[in-house]
């Protein structure tokens, strides 16, 4: 039996009633560092679809409200919510939940968005301490939002 360490995770969609709702199902591997942090993207959104801090870590903007779309995170885990990286080059913007996921354990987490799987191909990142693992998968169809050619 061949048994494989560590399977890069999927991000499935199934349609309800509400849009569509995006489950990623994750388990930290034995003997690796716990799982501290995830983000899907990079997405470069245009200037008017980009995301603003507010206090206490929300944020204001995006092409749809992160209150809204987060459905379920594993217990100890931060609520789903955009990231503007500031200190990447062109500041992008991630879907992101910290929290820690000790080696064994699973979580699964969830939102919502009134936009389908398509478009361009997303990155999935895993950080482990300030290491970090990417993956590539197919998260809500944001193409409409996005600067129209970006070299990043």
């Amino acid at each position: 039996m061949m048994i494989i360490p560590e399977v890069a995770p999927m991000l499935t969609c199934t349609a309800v009633n509400d849009g569509f709702l995006y489950e990623l199902l994750l388990r930290a591997d034995e003997g690796r560092p716990a799982i501290t942090k995830i983000r899907i993207g990079p997405f470069f959104f245009k200037p008017e679809y980009q995301p603003r801090p507010l206090a206490l870590g929300l944020t204001r903007g995006g092409p749809e409200s992160a209150f809204w779309m987060h459905k379920r995170a594993p217990r100890g885990w931060s609520r789903l919510r955009w990231q503007v990286a500031a200190d990447e080059v062109g500041s992008p913007v991630y879907l992101a939940s910290e929290g820690t996921l000790r080696p064994g354990e699973q979580g699964i987490f969830q939102f919502v968005s009134m936009f389908p799987p398509g478009g361009l191909r997303t990155g999935l990142e895993l950080f482990r301490g300030k290491e970090h693992w990417d993956c590539g998968v197919s998260g809500p169809n944001y193409e409409h939002f996005l600067q129209a050619e970006h070299t990043y």
